[in-house]
């Protein structure tokens, strides 16, 4: 069975990370501050998009214009088909609720700010077993190459004759 794609579409608005907690107290909350205003703003920008989304205007050129994610960004804001595995949870879960042609809220995630536009389902496909055979036994021979090889690396662990100089 070839599972079900979603053709999804993204504009992604960057924010940054909390910084990491300094022993000087006032420059961490100083980055704090700086941090928080940043990310405010980029909140804001992503709400100006979505805005302009829902006044009707063309989603690939706004992604052209305004995203941050630079490999989808050229392409009207394509990030391809997708499997819900195969992205984060954040964009996964709010991907499967869309209809085509339908535009996502707002969604945040660690890297920042989504607008989802899901262009199209492809629905999932029942292969046949002689066009999936070669691709189950590839599969097969990873597996079982990869168990082999962690098994040696074990016993080559056992064996090994390590002295430590310091």
């Amino acid at each position: 069975m070839k599972p079900a794609l979603y053709r999804i579409r993204h504009i992604l608005i960057s924010t940054i990370p909390s910084p990491q907690k300094s022993a000087d107290e006032a420059s961490h909350k100083k980055a704090l501050r700086m941090t928080r205003m940043i990310n405010e703003e980029a909140k804001a920008k992503a709400e100006e998009v979505l805005q302009k989304i829902k006044a009707g205007e063309n989603f690939e050129q706004l992604a052209k214009e305004f995203s941050e994610d630079e490999v989808s960004k050229q392409k009207g804001g394509m990030l391809g088909d997708l499997h819900p595995r195969s992205t984060i949870p954040e964009i996964a879960e709010s991907m499967v609720k869309l209809n085509e042609g339908e535009t996502s809220n707002i969604i945040s995630s660690s890297f920042g700010h989504h607008i989802l536009k899901l262009d199209e389902i492809i629905p999932s496909v029942l292969i046949p077993f002689k066009d999936a055979q070669s691709d189950i036994l590839n599969t097969l021979m990873k597996r079982e190459t990869k168990k082999l090889f962690k098994e040696y690396v074990v016993d080559l662990e056992k064996t090994a004759k390590i002295e430590i100089f310091i």
